[in-house]
């Protein structure tokens, strides 16, 4: 009897060992392998991919705690060629009830996919629904860069909170600029009560904010130039019939004159201003209302475009000046006020005559009209400087001189 009770007892012993000690010890050690595996790499990553919409590669996953994940050498690639867009030296991701929290250090953004991110950010929002867990993005060193030694823009950090509203998705972005007290405010609302959704951003910017990372949701930003970047304040709501814009209080610096009349002026134009906007008004992708003043420095204007704007905004052109192929000034600084009854235009450079637009050679070379311009001219100015541009154009092809072609031997 003894016998059989103690094979029983050992028995159940180690069948107690094995299902209290053993197996547990198995599953977590198991479990342990596969967290440090590159199988589990992979697995997050295609959740990220998921997610987001980009391939991503990760380097290395800690646990460091239950909730709370941290990932190194976190980059997001460009889905067809596999170039980096985004690069974080350090990310942890903490979930819970309440909120989830991203926070990143070591951030590298290629400038010239800001707008495949922006799409990411825009399709994030009409993607959440209102009962989604509000999420917090913190980034710290933040570096956009371009294919130039130097960076583009960088900023110290970068805080985001994405949340529901009364309206809908609501993202609210501050961001903190390296010698600025105030930060860099953006905010982003999908507006669901109205049929169809819209989305409306609001930026203030308390310092430049170059204007190639804000054309991402604004194409038109891109024509001001690659050095082009904007302060002030702005409104900004795109819509299914078109883009809405107010900017009040807002500057340009570093305008590439030449680029900006690209499309309207094929004739050369160069030299940089500053545009400064006291009140801008764009209602479905087109100019309503524009109100400031241009100063530029040194720069040159074609022949065909001064004599285009005097002849067609009715422009006093002061005598003795001479007409060449091109025109080189000094100065370039004018008021405008641009509403649909007019244009009217009136010179301010310093020192001269009231109504100076340029100046060269220490004089003027170019006035203001003497009265307000209807809102037509502007278009015949710019139909007329495109025609003397081609006229231009084929002359120069006429009078080439051709290539000697040598005889044959």
């Amino acid at each position: 009897m003894w016998p059989r009770e103690f094979s029983a007892r050992r028995l159940w012993c180690r069948a107690t060992f094995v299902a209290v000690a053993a197996l547990p010890t198995i599953v977590f050690t198991g479990w342990a392998i596969w967290r440090n595996s590159p199988a589990h790499r992979s697995a997050v990553a295609a959740a990220w991919e998921q997610a987001l919409g980009l391939p991503v590669s990760i380097g290395r996953i800690e646990h460091l705690r239950p909730g709370v994940c941290a990932c190194r050498q976190v980059v997001l690639h460009d889905p067809e060629t596999g170039a980096p867009w985004l690069a974080l030296e350090h990310c942890e991701l903490a979930q819970a009830t309440t909120r989830n929290v991203i926070t990143a250090s070591g951030v590298r953004v290629d400038a010239r996919a800001a707008g495949e991110l922006w799409t990411r950010v825009e399709l994030a929002l009409r993607r959440r629904s209102t009962g989604t867990t509000p999420l917090r993005v913190v980034l710290q060193d933040i570096i956009a860069a371009t294919d130039g030694p130097a960076p583009l823009a960088r900023y110290e950090e970068l805080v985001a909170m994405l949340e529901g509203s009364t309206q809908g998705p609501h993202l609210a972005v501050d961001i903190r600029i390296a010698g600025v007290d105030e930060p860099l405010q953006i905010a982003l609302t999908r507006d669901r009560r109205q049929s169809p959704p819209v989305t409306s951003i609001d930026l203030r910017s308390p310092a430049a904010l170059p204007c190639r990372l804000a054309a991402a949701f604004c194409p038109a930003l891109d024509r001001l130039g690659p050095e082009a970047t904007f302060r002030g304040n702005a409104t900004l709501t795109l819509a299914a019939d078109g883009l809405r814009a107010d900017v009040y209080g807002g500057e340009f610096q570093r305008v590439d004159l030449g680029r900006l009349l690209a499309d309207a002026v094929p004739a050369r134009w160069s030299g940089r201003a500053r545009l400064t906007l006291k009140e801008l008004v764009v209602a479905r992708g087109r100019l309503q209302l524009a109100t400031g003043r241009i100063d530029g420095d040194a720069g040159q204007i074609s022949y065909e475009t001064f004599m285009a704007a005097v002849n067609e905004l009715a422009l006093p052109l002061p005598a003795g000046r001479p007409l060449v192929a091109s025109i080189p000034y000094e100065r370039l600084a004018t008021a405008f006020h641009l509403h649909p009854d007019g244009l009217t235009i009136v010179g301010d450079c310093p020192e001269l005559p009231p109504g100076t637009i340029l100046v060269g050679e220490g004089r003027a070379i170019l006035a203001s009209p003497a009265s307000q311009q209807p809102v037509s001219a502007w278009s015949r100015t710019l139909a007329a400087i495109q025609d003397a541009s081609r006229q231009a154009q084929r002359t120069a092809t006429r009078v080439a001189p051709r290539q000697a072609v040598p005889p044959r031997r």
